[in-house]
């Protein structure tokens, strides 16, 4: 072999050499990748160590053959000096993959890894079952039987989700909206379900046709430390424009929403004035809406519900702590459910006080004691007045 030739070998050996060099950086360079996430789930981590290609291979699999490869032909090369055809149609398809894997995988969030993402570690949480809901609000609210499986929601989510900022406002919104992909009953969710929790996808349609606000968003409620926000974020999401002319949906979700912060409320929602606040803007607006036609008979049950579990959340923040701001909305609250012509719902407020006041009448401390006298002392003052009238 004269010099020109050895020349040649030696560029043609480093070529390789190089290119293994690249499979192994290729390897490494998602593990480094920590700003990209995906509600808080490491989307370098996730592609290097879980993502499965169309084959069924994980990446890091098949860069490692591709590293091996190119090792062998670097050491072949050298030994035999030569390049066969086969070999230069080898090392341009490795080119081709290892630069399509940079730009669309690594540059970008790859979309299919995205919804990897979202099927690992949000599906599968509930499944359909025969089991009835335990939660009563669940029963009155015409919930689907269901199973919630061993599966937990990954501390990462629930850490990203604690601090609130514009990406976790929007990713809050794809995950748990009402067109968030658990929604989503595609073949291909099915086949997941079936293949992986071995159950069908728990069952969320409703005689409206709108999605009601999920387990998945409970789950990650019930362990957040941001639960005004995201109380506040869900009711924005459901109870607005969503569902428009469905006042029966609004109220359900106010049900919902009421018996989890009840059963699962932390000090970050508890005597929360912005939270009541607003609460009692949705809170009118659904008791105000028309009930469907179908839904007449179950509107009194409904509104009966809501209100204790909205009295008992007022009670309960104020046993917690004495705040007069938070007393003033609570009074303003229960000043808007009535009118001169009496309770503005659906139901008979006269012949379910009794029941109301077994909530609201609480001797825990000054300020429980004088929002039940309050509230017992309005109604007396309102009825009274419309007794009056009548009799005259």
């Amino acid at each position: 072999m004269n010099t020109a030739d050895l020349e040649v070998c030696n560029f043609s050996v480093n070529i390789w050499a190089l290119f293994f060099i690249v499979c192994v950086l290729m390897m490494i360079l998602p593990n480094m990748m920590e700003k990209k996430n995906i509600c808080g789930i490491k989307y370098g981590r996730f592609l290097s160590r879980e993502y499965r290609t169309i084959f069924g291979f994980k990446v890091n699999f098949l860069l490692s053959i591709m590293a091996v490869i190119q090792c062998l032909y670097s050491i072949s090369l050298f030994i035999y000096q030569e390049l066969n055809d086969w070999m230069n149609v080898v090392l341009w398809v490795n080119i081709i993959i290892l630069l399509y894997y940079f730009v669309f995988f690594i540059i970008i969030k790859n979309p299919r890894v995205k919804r990897e993402i979202y099927k690992t570690h949000f599906l599968g949480l509930y499944f359909e079952s025969e089991e009835i809901p335990v939660l009563n609000s669940d029963l009155v609210t015409n919930m689907c039987n269901g199973s919630c499986s061993d599966k937990i929601l990954a501390n990462e989510i629930i850490e990203f989700f604690d601090v609130v900022s514009p990406k976790t406002v929007r990713a809050f919104e794809e995950s748990f909206g009402p067109t968030a992909r658990l929604y989503s009953r595609t073949k291909n969710i099915k086949r997941y379900y079936n293949k992986h929790i071995k159950n069908n996808p728990y069952d969320y349609s409703t005689t409206s046709g709108l999605n009601p606000i999920s387990y998945e968003f409970f789950l990650m409620f019930q362990n957040s430390n941001q639960q005004t926000t995201w109380a506040l974020e869900i009711l924005g999401l459901f109870n607005n424009d969503y569902t428009k002319g469905y006042s029966d949906q609004r109220i359900d979700n106010l049900i919902r929403l009421m018996a989890h912060i009840n059963k699962y409320g932390n000090d970050s929602i508890l005597c929360s004035n912005e939270f009541l606040s607003q609460l009692t803007v949705y809170l009118i607006e659904a008791i105000k809406g028309e009930p469907h036609f179908d839904m007449i008979s179950y509107r009194e049950v409904k509104e009966i519900f809501l209100l204790k579990e909205v009295f008992c959340y007022i009670i309960t923040s104020l046993s917690e702590k004495e705040d007069k701001t938070f007393y003033e909305s609570a009074v303003s609250l229960n000043d808007q459910l009535h009118t001169c012509k009496g309770y503005i719902g659906h139901f008979d407020y006269k012949k379910y006080i009794g029941d109301i006041m077994k909530v609201i009448y609480k001797e825990n401390n000054k300020t429980t004691k004088q929002f039940s006298e309050k509230v017992l002392e309005d109604y007396k003052t309102l009825y009274t007045t419309q007794l009056m009238e009548i009799s005259y």
